[in-house]
């Protein structure tokens, strides 16, 4: 039994959380898809939260970024549970002595580096004893996903050179199929290695999304627009790319100045040469967004504005103001997307930033949710649509997102000005923090909007110390854990009693039902 399919889940109002596996508590230094999550999904119903929204589940890049990363497909083994491992006969218990400490904080290096070795003495064992249906199961796994075994041959390759592809051999650098082959046979063992810590955070993920859609909670993930250059993504896909006859990007990423940033983001990223993507019947996304929804029930597609129009800056430019604007592919992109889901594309669309008529009508023609963030209705003129009272019903709002100030802290960072019109929108009423941030998700639920999603922060009333990214940097970020305390009785108690006023109507949940996945 899982959750109804997308139509129907957006056709009531509800609510859920935002916040990622990594913030989850306990684990070994970092959250999990082991108990912790499994409570939180308990947490969730008993606060009568039905959708848990989270960012990319792929390995982490640049920064320990979700939204920075090697192999798009594949899923961020430092998720795994090591305690499964241990019942499993994987590991033993002394294998999880001196694990890092689970504080506010992750520490990406140790947990990094205690679990890897946890990891490889798991695969060692698994090769020393007899498992014969773990086995089975691990090799059909093998034979159904491709996307694990490339994205194992290009970490091995990438551990062995120790660089990114555009510093390999010559002959790695653009692959044949001759010399893939060659390469799958040389490296049988380590790719067979990194292949099994993707088999063991798949199962352990679809253990995870089973439980929660069991209980009638739907799991929403987050696909970035784009890939990193150092990535399996680019290497086995270079014609899909704007890159140049060395594999260097002609043009790359970014955003223009905006309110986070006076000289615009350059996130880097090579951009997409995206006559080559139709002249494919745009294959290659198609086979992305089915993974992604394999594993979560709606998808947020990250910057969606790129699709109509992107912002092209010139390699080797220091910032992004360099930039200009290039037509995206527009509607064709989502037509095909469309055909392997008929009955309506899985997809939220995040159209935020510098948003033009052509990107709403887009999003219109391509039936697709957009999303309102709270905190910037009060950035802006009454009349934009981030204000309450302007919320479409077919959208998704948020009090922020992860690239948000917690809420608490962005009623203090406020100029006066601003905070003297939000002080009057609330009659003025002498609220600490915590009774505004709780003032804040009222006026959320309240929206005219189908979902209402809160991030856990806004939940427990957090300041700065709880943001989770701080976009235009490259350190300090992602790292945010919640205390198993913080997700008490008492909390959920005081969500449902929100949901259950009048204003809200967002009470009631879906009814389970057999979700339609794509169309294989």
């Amino acid at each position: 039994m899982v959750v109804a399919s997308f139509p129907d889940l957006f056709a009531t109002r509800s609510a859920g959380v935002l916040l990622h596996i990594s913030s989850l508590p306990g684990g070994h230094g970092v959250g999990d898809l082991g108990a912790s999550a499994l409570a939180f999904v308990d947490w969730m119903v008993q606060a009568g939260l039905n959708k848990w929204q989270m960012l990319p589940l792929v390995p982490a890049g640049a920064g320990h970024s979700p939204y920075s990363s090697w192999a798009s497909l594949a899923g961020n083994v430092q998720m795994i549970d090591l305690q499964q491992l241990v019942v499993l006969g994987l590991l033993s218990a002394s294998d999880l002595q001196n694990a890092p400490s689970n504080g506010p904080q992750v520490d990406f290096e140790a947990v990094g580096k205690f679990k890897n070795h946890a990891l490889r003495r798991a695969f060692s064992t698994y090769k020393e004893k007899s498992f014969p249906q773990l086995a089975q199961v691990f090799e059909r796994f093998r034979s159904d996903a491709d996307w694990a075994n490339e994205a194992a041959l290009y970490a091995v390759l990438k551990n062995k050179h120790g660089s990114a592809w555009r510093n390999w051999p010559k002959q790695l650098q653009k692959p044949t199929r001759e010399v893939l082959s060659a390469l799958f046979q040389e490296h049988a063992s380590e790719v067979e290695e990194e292949c099994f810590f993707q088999f063991l955070f798949e199962t352990q993920w679809q253990k995870l999304r089973n439980y929660a859609n069991r209980q009638g909670v739907a799991l929403v993930g987050d696909i970035p627009i784009y890939v990193d250059l150092d990535s399996a993504d680019v290497w086995l896909n270079q014609e899909l790319f704007e890159l140049d006859d060395e594999g260097q990007p002609k043009q790359v990423s970014g955003v223009p100045p905006d309110n986070f940033s006076a000289s615009g983001q350059l996130w880097g990223h090579p951009v997409y040469k995206w006559e080559a993507h139709e002249e494919e019947g745009f294959a290659w996304w198609r086979r992305r967004l089915r993974r992604c929804v394999d594993q979560t029930d709606v998808v947020r597609i990250d910057h969606f504005r790129g699709f109509s129009a992107y912002w092209s800056v010139p390699f080797g430019s220091p910032d992004a103001t360099t930039g200009r604007w290039v037509e995206g592919p527009g509607l064709k992109l989502f037509e095909a997307l469309r055909q392997d889901f008929p009955d309506g594309l899985p997809v939220i669309a995040e159209d935020l930033g510098d948003i033009d008529e052509a990107v709403l009508q887009l999003k219109k023609n391509a039936g697709l949710p957009g999303m309102c963030v709270l905190q910037f209705g009060f950035s802006a003129n009454e009349d934009a649509v981030h204000h309450p009272k302007n919320h479409p019903e077919f959208s998704v709002a948020y009090t922020g997102t992860h690239d948000n100030e917690t809420t608490v802290q962005w009623r203090q960072s406020l100029s006066e000005e601003s905070h003297l019109a939000l002080s009057a929108f609330f009659a003025h009423e002498n609220l600490s923090d915590e009774s505004f941030a709780w003032k804040f998700i009222e006026l959320l639920f309240s929206s005219p909007s189908r979902w209402a999603i809160v991030p856990l922060q806004d939940f427990l009333a957090l300041g700065k110390e709880a943001r989770m990214n701080f976009p235009s940097t490259t350190s300090g970020n992602w790292s945010w854990r919640a205390s198993g305390e913080s997700l008490s009785i008492e909390l959920a108690a005081q969500i449902r009693g929100y949901l259950q006023a009048e204003a809200s109507g967002r009470w009631q949940m879906p009814v389970p039902a057999q979700r339609k996945t794509s169309q294989s």
